[in-house]
């Protein structure tokens, strides 16, 4: 992700799992927010990125309907 240069920008990873590709912004200097339909992966990217030192805000996404 420092390649691509997300040093003070604003990430946002739709479908954000467990977390690996938002960790990994927010390690860059990205203030990143993981959005995930499934409440289980998001806690699980809250503890990687707790575990990581990572600043990264995870929010549960609804369906439309």
């Amino acid at each position: 992700m420092a390649e691509v240069g997300v040093e003070g920008l604003d990430v946002l990873d739709v479908a954000t799992g467990h977390g690996p590709t938002a960790i990994t912004a927010a390690l860059a200097g990205g203030r990143v927010t993981g959005l995930d339909l499934t409440p289980e992966l998001l806690a699980l990217a809250r503890r990687r990125a707790a575990e990581a030192g990572a600043p990264y805000a995870v929010a549960i996404a609804t369906r439309p309907g």
